[in-house]
């Protein structure tokens, strides 16, 4: 059964050779179409879900991930920027009732999320109830959207993310996971660790992908930390962009623009932070501390 479907799969997988030039393909906002069956139905496997779940995708691309999603859930809600290639996956997917489809693009800029999406998959799913991330997120916007979806659940209620299970590029996994001193640890490493446990579960190579990327993908898991201030977010988020914004230079240097309106040289002492270190030496929890501090201050 299982080589029959991965026969019929391949055939499908394989049609975008046929439907859309080669040029075309390449300009959907860095998408790569995942065409290996077997790495498809790992991820599902990997991502755990359970049968009343309600999965959120972004990249419908071919529908080829949704097609083994949409099985073993209660729905997927799947977001897709290119109405030529929604209207491919709708053909193909149109014997699966619980497959909501969702023109869209997913931010409205880099620092927002798109309302149309939210609005949309508010009206098929309640937002005060979880759900679940399982995506091949576009290389393009994978970081940027990982940060707004985690932000979004800690500061506008309600959006309850349960968790995250989605395809990037590995070194934005690596970022993920940096620590203090090592070469990939700076603003997004901070930002998702101070609101995320993340671990990356398995390597994904160029040759599952149709085109094949010239890197090769990490799978990695995002869940939620529970007690997270998410009035200190937009703290923290312009604290680190002051501070990474010259990676060689020392932290007093780079946060000198916050003189003006705070007395941070008065935080460094309380945080323990020495202001002749560089960014990269500080730990997501003092950077945390360091934002948290200063909301207070500005608050009274």
């Amino acid at each position: 059964m299982k080589k029959m479907e991965e026969k019929s799969m391949d055939s499908h997988l394989l049609r975008p050779y046929n439907f859309l030039p080669k040029k075309e393909l390449r300009s959907f906002l860095g998408q790569n179409f995942i065409i290996d069956p077997m790495f498809l139905r790992s991820t599902v496997r990997l991502a755990r879900l359970q049968s009343e779940d309600m999965v959120l995708e972004f990249g419908t691309g071919l529908g080829a991930l949704t097609y083994y999603l949409a099985p073993v859930v209660r729905g997927v809600f799947t977001v897709e920027i290119s109405a030529r290639l929604l209207k491919f996956a709708q053909n193909f997917l149109k014997s699966y009732s619980n497959v909501y489809f969702c023109l869209a693009d997913a931010l409205r800029n880099k620092n927002s999320l798109n309302p149309a999406w939210i609005d949309a998959f508010g009206e098929v799913h309640s937002l005060s109830k979880p759900f679940v991330v399982v995506a091949n997120l576009p290389y393009q916007i994978a970081s940027s959207l990982i940060v707004l979806l985690l932000r979004r659940h800690f500061e506008e209620a309600p959006f309850a993310l349960k968790r995250m299970l989605v395809l990037v590029q590995r070194e934005v996994g690596e970022r993920f996971l940096a620590k203090p001193n090592q070469k990939n640890y700076g603003r997004l490493s901070v930002m998702v660790q101070s609101m995320a446990v993340v671990r990356r579960v398995k390597l994904a190579p160029p040759n599952i992908f149709w085109p094949r990327p010239r890197v090769m993908s990490a799978l990695m898991e995002v869940i939620p930390r529970k007690g997270v201030e998410g009035g200190g977010l937009s703290y923290l988020d312009k604290l680190v962009r002051l501070a990474f914004t010259h990676r060689r230079k020392k932290l007093g240097f780079n946060l000198a623009p916050l003189a003006s309106s705070i007395r941070i040289q008065s935080l460094w002492e309380e945080v323990g932070i020495d202001p002749s270190q560089r960014p990269e030496e500080i730990s997501v929890q003092k950077y945390l501390r360091l934002a948290l501090l200063w909301k207070k201050l500005e608050d009274g």
